[in-house]
């Protein structure tokens, strides 16, 4: 793609960097194929080529309206159009680029940039959003319905239930590994963390946690609170970093996998930043998604603990649905699935799983009705498969699909850990 950008952005790192991401573009329209809003809506602007050409326009000087934010917002950020693309164009770096420079050029109203910046400092600020969703809980009951739908109840399976079994093995673990409790997650799913432990204990990995480790800065970064984000990212380094220098820990695991995708971005981030560049390559180079610590090993010995449960002898059928983040962000696609169908269980088919069911972070609160089409559409998927157990490896889809609706999603390491926990019972139903 030729491009003619106006002298300020020819000069500069962010514009460079969006000039090579616009050449790298043949216009070929197969990315159009693959994406949610424009499959949805149809319409070119609302597909990655022609807000690729939205982008393009803003970095040569052409006029920016609300109606070039209006189809940059409508973007989910799933990048199903980057495992589509042939030519590899870095769609999600260059939105970035686009997103922030339209911030700068023609600001939000006022109103829009309190209550983005209110959202982003709640959701990422682990202790008030526990104590305010815990307030939510505690007065749902009389909240009006619209205000009911939004608050998903809390069910705890396996806080009380950890096997001592899988405890001792913890005295011989000499595997370690760092893990981030997510700064939502811990108050909506708090089986997650409780799982995570339990399962990869029970492969012969230990998970510590860090104190002072923060949210991943994903939720700030995505609400033009990109500064916020970056702080937020250099406390998490700054963290992990003397137990990663000491070799203390051999991985860092983020069982949510759009956090996981972002903090695998980290290096992106800090390319201007030598203090911390460094620091951030070498935890990219160690950021790992659960399925990503089950080799043939561990998968073994997973074998070996399940084989005889009452889900995989009665055939009992599973779903999983893929999260965006996973598949397309961190290019796992199919890995959770694998280890699903190694350890026995019998995996239906999910049609178009390539497509986003419209959690996406916080874009199911800004395009409400769009991510409640995809959600729609996903949840009917779902239905049609007749699954008793749905599993997927991300709180938002999660969140976005069991809120308000008759299928129940969880972990597909919550389900590992409630039947490590008791072999001779079934996990409860979807």
């Amino acid at each position: 793609m030729q491009t003619n950008l106006i002298k300020v952005y020819q000069d500069s790192d962010a514009g460079k960097e969006a000039e090579s991401i616009l050449r790298s573009c043949v216009h070929c329209g197969f990315c159009n194929a693959t994406c949610p809003t424009y499959q949805l809506l149809g319409n070119e602007l609302d597909g990655p080529r022609g807000r690729i050409y939205l982008i393009k326009q803003l970095l040569e000087g052409q006029k920016v309206s609300e109606k070039t934010r209006l189809h940059l917002d409508r973007c989910l950020s799933c990048q199903s159009c980057e495992t589509t693309c042939p030519s590899g164009v870095n769609y999600h770096g260059l939105l970035d680029i686009g997103r922030a420079l339209l911030a700068e050029k023609a600001p939000r109203p006022w109103w829009e940039q309190v209550t983005r910046r209110t959202i982003a400092y709640v959701f990422s600020n682990k202790q008030l959003f526990s104590f305010l969703f815990g307030l939510g809980q505690l007065f749902r009951p009389i909240l009006p319905r619209i205000v009911k739908n939004k608050i998903p109840r809390v069910e705890r399976v396996l806080s009380e239930k950890t096997p001592k079994e899988l405890n001792v093995r913890k005295s011989a673990n000499k595997r370690s590994v760092l893990i981030l409790e997510g700064c939502v997650q811990d108050a909506l799913v708090p089986d997650i963390n409780t799982a995570t432990r339990m399962v990869l204990n029970a492969i012969g990995v230990e998970c510590e946690t860090v104190s002072n480790a923060q949210c991943c800065g994903a939720l700030s970064f995505h609400l033009d609170e990109q500064e916020r984000a970056r702080s937020q990212a250099k406390a998490n380094i700054d963290a992990w970093w003397p137990m990663i220098d000491a070799g203390k820990a051999e991985a860092v695991v983020v069982n949510a996998s759009g956090c996981g995708a972002f903090v695998k971005d980290y290096a992106a981030m800090f390319k201007s930043d030598l203090h911390y560049l460094a620091r951030a390559q070498a935890i990219v180079a160690l950021v790992k998604d659960p399925v990503e610590l089950i080799g043939e090993s561990e998968l073994d010995t997973l074998k070996g603990l399940l084989s005889e449960h009452a889900v995989i002898r009665s055939q009992q059928s599973i779903v999983f649905h893929p999260p965006c983040s996973l598949q397309h962000g961190q290019k796992l696609g199919g890995r959770v699935e694998a280890v699903l169908q190694s350890l026995g269980f019998k995996l239906l088919p999910l049609s178009e799983a390539h497509l986003c069911c419209g959690s996406a972070g916080t874009y199911s609160i800004f395009q409400a009705e769009i991510s409640n089409k995809l959600k729609e559409n996903k949840l009917a998927a779902i239905t049609q498969t007749g699954a008793k157990h749905v599993v997927s490896a991300n709180i938002g889809c999660q969140s976005h699909l069991s809120t308000n609706s008759d299928v129940r999603v969880r972990h597909w390491f919550e389900l590992l850990a409630e039947m490590l926990t008791d072999p001779r019972s079934e996990p409860s139903d979807a």
